[in-house]
């Protein structure tokens, strides 16, 4: 009994600790840029119900905002990015998309993460 109340104890920091990170990574982006390019979609979090971030590659990272509420992001679920004029691996604010099912959220805004700097700041 006593393992278990510390397992749940632990996967509450663990939730709780998750949440701060999700909050920060607004205080890392940069100023909005049009458009980025990628090859892949490396990994996604959601970040509030408007905006997400995505990783083009275990060091790159951008935060998106939507236009409206984008509510299919809770839970598990799989993104994709849309691509604009048919030319994969360009997503540009104002036309690209991220799906969820059969949802489609348009990006208004594009930042560019700094991961090291936030890296930097949290090992200290």
């Amino acid at each position: 009994m006593l393992r278990k109340s510390l397992l749940i104890g632990a996967l509450a920091l663990v939730g709780c600790a998750s949440t701060g990170i999700k909050q920060s990574y607004a205080d890392y982006a940069g100023p909005s840029i049009k458009e980025f390019k990628y090859n892949t979609l490396y990994n996604w979090q959601r970040t509030s119900d408007r905006t997400v971030v995505v990783w083009t590659r275990p060091t790159e990272a951008y935060l998106l905002t939507m236009s409206h509420d984008c509510i299919g992001l809770d839970g598990r679920v799989t993104i994709q990015m849309g691509d604009i004029d048919g030319i994969p691996g360009r997503l540009q604010a104002g036309s690209g998309k991220i799906l969820v099912g059969n949802m489609r959220c348009t990006i208004i805004g594009i930042q560019p993460v700094d991961l090291l700097r936030m890296r930097k700041e949290r090992q200290s």
